[in-house]
């Protein structure tokens, strides 16, 4: 795992390193590590291309989740982004709480706001509560229904 320390996005790659004498030294040359960069760089502008296309389509549900608490800020921060590129677009906002499951509930137009037994660990994504999320996903389908944003 790389972690890019300007974002704080943590991703897989394909360069290596070992800890020797106390630092971190890459295991490839500076040429082999190029190529790598290019490689991932042309990989990450390509999904972030592919999720603004999607943003932007149509009117999607867009799931944002954490294995910690999600500010009411920074929940509304993504929110008037997402609004931004495509009005039609309902965030979704997910949080694990082991004693207190809760359905999707609006927080403000197209926001809601969820909880779930509990969320999978980073290491293992697909160690999910299967049903708890099934709920979810129904629930949410419901209440979009409801208020007629959705299909």
């Amino acid at each position: 795992m790389a972690l890019d320390s300007a974002t704080g996005i943590s991703f897989h790659t394909g360069m290596y390193s070992t800890l020797t004498s106390g630092e971190w030294k890459f295991n490839d040359s500076d040429e082999i590590r190029q190529e790598i960069y290019s490689e991932e760089y042309n990989k990450m502008m390509y999904m972030r291309d592919k999720l603004l296309r999607e943003i932007r389509s149509a009117s999607r549900v867009f799931v944002y989740k954490r294995n910690g608490r999600v500010s009411e800020d920074e929940a509304s921060e993504i929110h008037q982004n997402l609004s931004l590129l495509n009005e039609r677009n309902i965030l979704l906002v997910v949080e694990a709480d082991p004693d207190h499951q809760v359905g999707p509930h609006p927080i403000a137009d197209r926001l809601y706001r969820a909880k779930i037994s509990r969320l999978a660990p980073y290491e293992r994504a697909d160690d999910i509560d299967q049903s708890g999320w099934d709920r979810i996903v129904m629930d949410m389908k419901d209440a979009a229904t409801e208020r007629g944003l959705w299909p």
